[in-house]
């Protein structure tokens, strides 16, 4: 007994302070993600804006997601078998799986939103898939059969909610999907559902309390804060206002893994495998000219890039296909040395516009020189590779062949690739294709960044299995209190520990006192 009234609060300390480490999943709590801009639009199926996913990949699912190893593991199919010969998918949807208007996920809706959105809009999933798709047959509710006329070995890779987002039929069917209602006000069968928007300012998700997911999510909603520069986000972070931070500048996330309280991760990111490219049009001069392109790709220093803009955390690009995909990324292409004294000075006069005018200038309107964008390689360089090179993805559309390269041999070692099963033999073909891109420079491929992301240590269930945690992690997540705290932020927790040390320390004191008064009576 005496020793039970000092060790019992100490016991009760200690257990709280375990719990909020490593106490299981709780329920309630909202979480506060910074954006850098409002996504426009929510139909994740006819574009491949990074931004629409961000957001959609908790409002929508695909047929599969992946882990940290680029493996397909279940979402919407529960399990799925593949033919012997690789041209054939068979996928078994999750019964439960409902929309968040009530009406069931079938294997009609997946069917519907290949034929009708993915392959008439979706610049990765159109291009990569091609004319290669024979038919999709749904011989039952939670059956759908994918057949090809080649083998596809990149389908599985392919299919997740960012790539392949299943879309109500029910709400789509017979309509123009440029312009549904449905656009803005999204329905989807993902673990969360829009209950709010003020654009520009911020989106508010509430949980879907029908998820097929047994127990999941454990949060009550998710709010996507708009701030329009990394410096103004993290300086919320920093006050607790933003519990999740995507985007940080490199100097910023220096500062943050110094924080207690902050956790700072660059896993996640494996199904992204990100190059910021340059894009010149080579449909009018001068960029039409190798000389000029060659000229220019001397002119650049991207070792400077990485060291000044990325402050080192990233690392300068070779070719179209990112160092993360080692089985199919060739380090031997031809290199472009720094070398002013071989450049042409050409003047450059550089306009800022609003991202959707930029796309609209460079993909629809063709009235560029050089353009920038952060092209995904995806977990396969068919999928966010391909779509930027093959001559059939010259058009008016979104993030695709934007520079107007044509060269038949890459359309053909892109069609052999994504046909041969022996991922050695694929892998040669991409060597080759890497070989004569940068040769031929339709792109200037500047560096890889490492995209870090920071969150609070209260937040639990982040960046543990996906290679695209950032679109999945809210399915996951959950406050170590069950709810986000009032003062959020590094503070908050710091608070929290001071509070039961002293507790710990009164307990204590306490406990010697009525020791001391027990020994006197005796």
């Amino acid at each position: 007994m005496k020793i039970s009234l000092i060790v019992s609060p100490l016991l009760i300390a200690v257990l709280c302070l375990a719990q909020i480490a490593h106490g299981s999943p709780k329920y309630g709590g909202t979480v506060v993600v910074a954006i850098a801009s409002d996504p426009g639009g929510l139909n994740p199926a006819i574009t491949t804006q990074g931004g629409v996913h961000l957001i959609c990949g908790s409002i929508f699912s695909g047929l599969v997601a992946h882990d940290f190893n680029l493996n397909p593991v279940p979402d919407l199919a529960e399990r799925w078998e593949v033919s012997p010969d690789g041209k054939t998918y068979t996928f078994h949807l999750a019964a439960e799986a409902v929309f968040h208007d009530g009406v069931p996920v079938t294997s009609q809706d997946v069917k519907f939103t290949f034929e009708q959105l993915l392959m008439k809009y979706h610049s990765r999933t159109r291009t990569s898939v091609g004319n290669n798709l024979e038919q999709v047959s749904t011989p039952d509710a939670q059956t759908v059969v994918f057949e090809f006329k080649r083998p596809y070995a990149v389908f599985l890779q392919l299919i997740d909610a960012s790539n392949a987002p299943v879309m109500p039929k029910h709400l789509y069917d017979g309509t123009d999907p440029l312009t549904n209602p449905h656009n803005t006000n999204p329905v989807g069968s993902g673990p969360f559902k829009l209950q709010e928007w003020l654009k520009g300012d911020h989106l508010m998700l509430v949980k879907n309390e029908r998820y097929f997911k047994a127990g999941k999510p454990y949060l009550d909603r998710i709010v996507y804060k708009v701030m329009p520069t990394g410096a103004l986000a993290t300086i919320a972070f920093e006050r607790g206002e933003v519990d999740y931070l995507l985007g940080a500048s490199p100097l910023d996330i220096t500062r943050l893994k110094n924080m207690p309280g902050v956790v700072v991760s660059d896993k996640g990111r494996e199904g992204f495998a990100t190059v910021e490219t340059l894009i010149p049009n080579m449909t009018r001069a001068p960029l039409s000219d190798l000389r000029v392109r060659r000229a220019i790709a001397h002119a650049i220093d991207k070792q400077f890039l990485v060291d000044k803009l990325l402050f080192g955390q990233g690392i300068a690009a070779t070719g179209p296909v990112s160092h993360m995909l080692a089985w199919a990324y060739n380090p031997n292409v031809e290199k472009y040395e720094h070398n002013v004294a071989l450049a042409n000075q050409l003047p450059v006069d550089l306009q800022h516009m609003e991202f959707a005018a930029a796309v609209d200038a460079v993909y629809i309107k063709k009235d560029f020189d050089l353009g920038f964008a952060s092209f995904e390689n995806g977990p396969d360089p068919d999928i966010g590779v391909k779509r930027t090179v093959v001559s059939s993805n010259i058009g008016p559309i979104p993030f695709s062949n934007g520079a107007g390269y044509r060269n038949p041999r890459v359309d053909e070692l892109f069609t052999l690739a994504a046909s041969e099963l022996d991922k050695q033999k694929r892998a040669a073909y991409y060597f080759e294709a890497q070989d004569i891109l940068v040769k031929d420079l339709p792109y200037f491929w500047l560096y890889e960044p490492n995209s870090s992301a920071a969150y609070l240590t209260g937040l639990h269930g982040m960046y543990e299995w996906s290679a695209k945690s950032n679109i999945y992690f809210a399915q996951d997540a959950w406050w170590a209190d069950g709810g986000r705290p009032a003062q959020s932020g590094a503070k908050f927790t710091r608070w929290k520990i001071y509070v039961l040390l002293t507790f710990i320390a009164l307990s204590a004191v306490v406990g010697a006192i009525l020791l001391k008064r027990r020994r006197l009576r005796v």
